[in-house]
């Protein structure tokens, strides 16, 4: 999961491995170490999210399979997740804002390809 994540954002802020270094004072070798699997500890993982300005919590979070939710019961779910927003800390608020930025940039990529689709018939 750390590894998928780290990844994932990397390449969103289109850095290489040496540029992820920089930042966060972690050896290349130690971070291609941690995308192909091998957890961080907790002092480099602060450090790793430091670097991306995003909570630790954004690497610890898995995320959740939507497909396994019935529908009516999803309605419900996020009804009920939507009462407690009042209740969330401002790190559960980091977090939920870039899972939403993360679902609106994959939904607009998505258009996107579908409309290339459409014109390449």
């Amino acid at each position: 999961m750390v590894a998928d994540k780290l990844f994932e954002l990397r390449k969103g802020q289109n850095w290489s491995l040496m540029d992820l270094s920089k930042k966060c004072g972690i050896a290349k070798a130690i971070l291609h170490r941690y995308e192909k699997g091998v957890n961080p500890s907790r002092k480099n993982l602060e450090k790793i999210a430091a670097a991306f300005g995003v909570p630790i919590d954004v690497f610890l979070i898995s995320p959740i399979e939507l497909k396994d939710i019935p529908k009516p019961s999803l309605k419900e779910a996020v009804k009920e997740n939507l009462r407690e927003l009042n209740s969330f800390t401002s790190s559960e608020m980091n977090v939920l804002n870039e899972v939403l930025v993360q679902i609106n940039s994959k939904r607009k990529l998505l258009k996107q390809l579908a409309k290339l689709s459409r014109e390449a018939r």
